[in-house]
């Protein structure tokens, strides 16, 4: 089983006087083992990296899941509330929350798509494009180089899903009452893993010219829905953490 690897991120430097605006957009880098061509641009530009981190993880339910799937990065208080998040990705690319911000980004990255390279959770659609899927419920799509998007490909609000199936609101209050139940990992597991796993199993696996998002063709490495049940869940999740684990004993 390939394991994961420590995280390294080259980071962007602050400007300086009569720099160019193109400097201040280079992207960090990371290293991971689901990249074999090398370190990994996070997004194109700072604008791109900004713009994504604030709409895929700066609200609630992303943040709390965040919480589950990488609780030292969650930790920090810069992820500590959407506005919390949010003020701190306005700041200058040097100041420190902004940084902060950044390499827990990047943490999450490398974590994920290490995870997803160890499991077999990822695939080349086509030349130069890797998609991979990790037991957070974060998926991540690189292509030519770049992360292109990370995020909890499942995750909506309570609202939402009661809009979705029609639910009044009393089974709303009902569902909540059955989630009040629920361990950290039945919370994390049915509300954000096993609906990103029905999202990708609803994507079409086909080519689309120019398309770097075919996120249906994960289903070709998946395992099938039976073998992704609540226990076998946990089994990965075992596997991934002994995997780390290992990788940072060597390290030391």
């Amino acid at each position: 089983m390939t394991t994961a690897t420590a995280t390294t991120t080259t980071r962007p430097k602050a400007l300086k006087q009569g720099q160019r605006v193109s400097e201040r957009e280079q992207a960090p880098h990371i290293d991971t083992h689901a990249h074999a061509a090398g370190p990994v641009r996070l997004h194109a530009s700072r604008e791109l990296y900004l713009d994504h981190v604030e709409k895929h993880f700066a609200k609630t339910e992303a943040l709390q899941a965040l919480g589950f799937a990488m609780p030292e990065v969650a930790a920090l208080p810069e992820f500590g509330s959407d506005r919390a998040l949010i003020r701190a990705l306005r700041c200058d690319a040097a100041d420190p929350r902004a940084m902060q911000v950044l390499d827990g980004y990047a943490r999450c990255a490398a974590a994920t798509l290490d995870e997803a390279a160890a499991l077999g959770w990822i695939v080349s659609p086509r030349a130069g494009t890797t998609i991979a899927f990790a037991t957070s419920g974060l998926l991540t799509v690189i292509d030519g180089g770049v992360l292109r998007t990370m995020f909890f490909a499942g995750i909506e609000s309570q609202e939402d899903r009661a809009a979705r199936l029609g639910h009044s609101d009393a089974d709303a209050a009902a569902e909540r009452r059955r989630e009040a139940t629920w361990s950290a990992d039945e919370r994390h597991f049915y509300r954000v893993f096993r609906p990103a796993i029905q999202l990708i199993r609803k994507m079409p696996d086909d080519a689309v010219a120019g398309a770097c998002s075919q996120y249906g063709a994960l289903k070709r490495v998946l395992p099938s829905a039976s073998a992704l049940r609540f226990e076998a869940w946990l089994s990965y999740r075992a596997r991934s953490a002994a995997a780390s684990a290992l990788v940072e004993r060597s390290s030391a």
